[in-house]
């Protein structure tokens, strides 16, 4: 797996917008609660991993 860095996290009550930068000028968007965000710990400047199947994003932090 490889960490990627996290560019951008717009944080709301209920949800949190998280942007990956994947390669070059690649980024990965995906909305997840901002209760998993403050949970891994998601902020601008971290690394995080990203799993893709073909209908979901999850992400993930060691």
């Amino acid at each position: 797996m490889i960490a990627y860095s996290t560019l951008q996290v717009i944080r709301t009550e209920i949800s949190s917008q998280v942007t990956l930068k994947v390669v070059h000028e690649v980024e990965l968007t995906s909305i997840i609660t901002t209760a998993s965000a403050d949970e891994l710990e998601l902020y601008e400047e971290t690394e995080a991993y990203a799993v893709i199947n073909s209908c979901s994003l999850t992400l993930g932090r060691e």
